[in-house]
């Protein structure tokens, strides 16, 4: 059995769940929309802008980040390479050497590049990710989000910062 510090889960686990659901969840689906309507170029956008925020995500996992600021976020970055790091300097390699003609075999080397980080990513979010759409509009996430408030309070934490993370996307 493996073993979770709850303080660790409250905090840095249920910030990069719920910024995993505002902000990668949607690029993920964007990045697939362009593809399935051949349009690379906003493929290769939209796989590049989710690396970010795949790469935000593991800093707030590692406690390193508080901010997805694309500054703040580079310069994070400067550490040892993981799979998120990789594949988005490997995503920016692809747009800079593509430029302007962005072909299919482009597009779906950036789509692979993208499914590694954010497979590494849900890898370490130790709780399933709810998707926050559904093509009925239901919700299913914000049910998880009282139990959150919960667990925090019982681990001595202030109240989630709601308003800040729904800010975001």
């Amino acid at each position: 059995m493996t073993a979770i510090d709850a303080r660790w889960f409250a905090d840095k686990a249920t910030a990069a769940s719920w910024s995993h659901a505002l902000l990668v969840q949607p690029g993920l689906e964007d990045a697939e929309a362009a593809a399935d309507a051949e349009d690379w170029a906003t493929c290769l956008l939209a796989c590049l802008l989710t690396a970010e925020r795949l790469a935000f995500c593991e800093l707030v996992l590692d406690g390193r980040a508080a901010s997805p600021r694309e500054a703040e976020l580079l310069l994070a970055l400067g550490t040892a390479p993981t799979p998120v790091t990789d594949g988005l300097r490997d995503l920016q390699r692809l747009r800079a050497e593509a430029a302007p003609d962005i072909d299919r075999a482009t597009a779906e080397a950036a789509l692979a590049c993208l499914a590694t980080a954010d497979e590494h990513v849900r890898d370490r979010i130790p709780i399933d990710v709810l998707p926050m759409r559904t093509p009925e509009g239901f919700y299913p996430s914000l049910r998880v989000a009282a139990t959150l408030e919960q667990l925090r309070k019982s681990v001595g934490l202030g109240p989630f910062q709601w308003d800040w993370w729904t800010n975001l996307s």
